[in-house]
C-alpha cells in the first residue's frame, strides 16, 4: 500500500463569545488592581493574573487536519504551542461519507453527535464526514483542502463526494 501524508492548519475565527471572555477577564483584572489597596483585592488580582495567563493563551485556536495512510486525525493547536488530539478515524473502515455540508445525501445519515472542527467563517466551504467513532455514529464538520480530499478519494472513491 502506498503511504501518503498531508497536513492542513485551519485557524478558528474569534467569536463574539471569545471576545467577551477576553474583555471580561481583563476588565476584572484591571479593576482588582485598582482596588488592590485591600489585601483581598490584591489576592484576587494575583489569582486573576494567573487565570488570564492560562485562559487567554488557549483562546487562539487552530485545527490541524492530518491525513496519513487511510486515516484522518484532527487536533486542536492552542496559541501555536499546545496540541490536543480531538478525533481520529479510518477512512476505509469507519467512514460512511464525506461531502460538502450542504449536500443532499447527508440527510439520510442519522447521527448521535456533531463535532465542528471548522474555522466558523461562513464563506469557507465546509465538508461533513459521517463516521463511526467509539461506538457512536457522529458527524464531523471540517474544511479539508483539495489535496486532502483527493487523498481520501484515492482510498475510498465511493465515499468521497466533491
Amino acid at each position: 500500500m502506498n503511504e501518503y501524508m498531508t497536513e492542513q492548519l485551519v485557524k478558528k475565527k474569534t467569536t463574539v463569545k471569545d471576545t467577551a471572555i477576553k474583555f471580561g477577564l481583563i476588565a476584572l483584572t484591571v479593576l482588582s488592581l485598582l482596588l488592590s489597596g485591600n489585601t483581598i483585592f490584591m489576592i484576587l488580582f494575583l489569582v486573576l493574573l494567573f487565570v488570564d495567563y492560562y485562559v487567554l493563551r488557549r483562546m487562539d485556536v487552530e485545527f490541524e487536519y492530518t491525513y496519513f495512510d487511510g486515516s484522518i486525525d484532527i487536533a486542536k493547536v492552542m496559541n501555536k504551542q499546545f496540541r490536543k488530539e480531538l478525533f481520529s478515524t479510518n477512512i476505509k473502515e469507519d467512514m460512511e461519507i464525506v461531502a460538502p455540508s450542504e449536500h443532499g445525501d447527508l440527510k439520510y445519515h442519522k447521527v448521535e453527535k456533531t463535532l465542528n472542527y471548522s474555522s466558523m467563517i461562513p464563506k469557507n466551504k465546509t465538508y461533513t464526514m459521517v463516521t463511526s467513532h467509539k461506538g457512536q455514529k457522529i458527524k464531523v464538520i471540517f474544511e479539508p483542502n483539495e489535496k486532502m480530499l483527493n487523498a481520501m478519494r484515492d482510498v475510498a472513491p465511493r465515499k468521497v463526494i466533491f
